[in-house]
């Protein structure tokens, strides 16, 4: 034995062992690496429990470069939704004008759902991936099928009833979707206004633009911002808030449902009822 050691004993000039609240051997703080006084319950530099787990690691800090492509991704897909219903506005809007200046109502509905065709084909086309696979989910549960199937007669009651009422109220004539097919047969209407619209709207609304928004804002906010553009597409001051209603159910829908199918049959179902009423008595 050399320079004074004692046997088990520490070399002098050396640190004693750091030891843990009740023993030895405790070593360094599980949080920040320092040494744990002999005794202590907390670590005296961090507060961090003796005995605890260590914390989970801090996230690292975004690099600007990594920052900017992110915010430059998030933006490219905001910008393309808000391009997107500029485009479907303008089609409405264009049309209105159009049908407003005397032209055939007929011919301008179908350039309209032609060009609304195109256009969303087109948004889809980009965003294919997601819209195959919301088409490719025709599965459905059959209470969600069933409620879709008897909704929609009190949900076009209670539309029917809040529009037309509205419309008594300010002295406003109604309109019939039906007169722009007056001699052209049911059929065209139910084409345009039914079949056509349920599909391009639903694909536009609840497929590319919902989906797009999902990824970026809560469910309740994609299911409002959805609603309200869809209800301000119709360029109807009495339908707005009916058709903000009905579009947070359309929306709904394709958030339970995980699919385009619903959305699309409960569209088709309500303007059917549309039609049906204004041609047998209701509308």
């Amino acid at each position: 034995m050399t320079d004074g050691a004692t046997p088990g004993g520490p070399v002098p000039g050396s640190v004693p062992p750091v030891v843990p609240a009740g023993g030895a051997g405790a070593g360094a703080c599980a949080a920040c690496g320092r040494p744990i006084r002999e005794g202590a319950a907390f670590c005296g530099f961090c507060g961090h429990p003796v005995g605890a787990p260590p914390p989970p690691a801090p996230r690292p800090r975004e690099s600007f470069s990594a920052l900017h492509r992110r915010v430059s991704r998030e933006w490219e897909e905001v910008s393309f939704v808000i391009k997107f219903y500029v485009a479907l506005l303008a089609i409405q809007i264009v049309t209105a004008v159009v049908i407003k200046a005397g032209a055939d109502e007929f011919t301008a509905y179908l350039v309209a759902d032609a060009l609304l065709a195109v256009v969303t084909g087109a948004a889809a086309a980009m965003h294919w991936t997601e819209v195959r696979a919301l088409l490719a989910r025709p599965a459905v549960r059959p209470p969600l099928f069933a409620l879709v199937l008897v909704a929609a007669f009190p949900l076009y009651g209670l539309i029917h009833a809040f529009v037309s009422g509205l419309q008594a109220a300010f002295h406003v004539e109604a309109s019939r979707s039906l007169d722009a097919f007056e001699g052209r047969g049911f059929g065209w209407a139910v084409f345009v206004l039914c079949i056509n619209a349920a599909v391009f709207e639903e694909t536009a609304f609840r497929g590319v633009i919902f989906g797009i928004l999902r990824r970026r804002v809560r469910i309740a906010e994609t299911l409002m911002i959805t609603s309200v553009a869809f209800a301000i597409l119709h360029l109807s001051v009495f339908a707005l808030v009916s058709h903000t209603l009905l579009g947070l159910y359309l929306g709904w829908l394709r958030h339970r449902s995980g699919g385009l199918l619903l959305p699309m049959l409960a569209h088709f179902l309500h303007n059917g009822l549309v039609l049906a009423g204004e041609r047998w008595g209701t509308g």
